[in-house]
């Protein structure tokens, strides 16, 4: 039931296209009641907005699409659309909402530097691009996705890593949808792309072109929380277990993988048991590894190596 259009969507039980009927009149009074509290939150991001629900009691609904696309910039109304991507029902509803509130970049505040500046989203600015996440795909190995910060990528550019230090060309840049890689040849500020199989970039990184010097630090990392030892059962399968917990640790940064020379132990760390078991699970059935936990070693520093007699006077 839409709220906003007072309209009711019914989709055959193996999904497709749905059938649109006003609201049953069972749910009127309720949807009614809905809609009332998502206009008056509209409203409350405008205030010519707020001035006529105030005096006429509604808004229309271009004027309630502009409310919630205000709210949406500043972040005080954040929109839940409900679908099965499995049956797709409610996908082409998710993407006409998409389309009429969901702002551009340039309607979003401008990002901040890690010196605190603004950057807008200008083409015509110095190239910067933002990885943000990593991925690794059996048929195509290791795929980065970043952010265009400023400037237009082309493909073939040589840009530096601000984080790393390291030289990167991006010899093919694509856009992405779904598992579907497009190549093409620029991608402009604001935009979201993907390259594959880089040198040297990993998730957080900042790359620039010659003479620019932003960098940019989103992505803050929570604290491991739970750990644990972790070893292959067949022991000649150890090496190709360090490599898949590296290969992880790129696509899944908050989980954090240790070489304890100390406890002669590899030490996993991650957000809780439910994330570790999800590991183990991984590992097993994707990579084909079976692991154990174990508990870790505890790091005895100073050891009692002989007795002492200490004598008290008594007076």
């Amino acid at each position: 039931m839409d709220v906003l259009a007072m309209k009711q969507y019914t989709w055959p039980k193996d999904g497709g296209k749905a059938t649109e009927a006003d609201i049953d009149g069972a749910y009127a009074d309720k949807a009614e009641e809905y809609r009332m509290a998502l206009l008056e939150m509209a409203a409350e991001n405008d205030e010519e907005l707020m001035m006529k629900f105030l005096d006429e009691m509604t808004l229309s609904d271009e004027e309630a699409l502009k409310g919630i696309r205000l709210g949406m910039v500043d972040r005080s109304i954040f929109p839940v659309v409900l679908v099965s991507a499995e049956r797709n029902i409610g996908t082409d509803r998710m993407l006409d909402i998409m389309s009429e509130i969901v702002p551009g970049v340039n309607d979003m505040p401008a990002p901040k530097n890690t010196n605190g500046d603004e950057v807008p989203y200008d083409e015509n600015g110095p190239l910067s691009i933002y990885f943000f996440k990593t991925s690794v795909e059996s048929h195509i190995g290791e795929v980065s996705y970043f952010k265009v910060m400023s400037g237009i990528l082309k493909a073939g550019a040589d840009l530096t890593n601000m984080t790393r230090g390291s030289k990167e060309r991006l010899a093919q840049i694509n856009v992405v949808c779904g598992q579907g890689k497009t190549p093409i040849e620029e991608i402009h500020a604001g935009d979201i792309g993907a390259a594959v199989k880089l040198k040297d970039v990993r998730c957080g990184n900042t790359l620039n072109e010659k003479g620019c010097e932003y960098v940019f630090d989103f992505i803050q990392y929570p604290a491991p929380k739970f750990q644990r030892a972790i070893r292959a059962l067949n022991e000649s399968e150890t090496e190709k277990l360090g490599a898949v917990l590296n290969r992880m640790h790129e696509e899944d940064p908050t989980l954090l993988i240790e070489q304890s020379k100390e406890l002669r132990q590899t030490i996993v760390s991650g957000q809780g048991e439910f994330h570790l078991r999800t590991l183990k699970w991984n590992i097993e059935n994707n990579d084909k590894i079976q692991i154990e936990y174990q508990e870790p070693r505890i790091p005895y520093r100073e050891t009692i190596t002989k007795a002492r007699t200490r004598h008290l006077q008594v007076r």
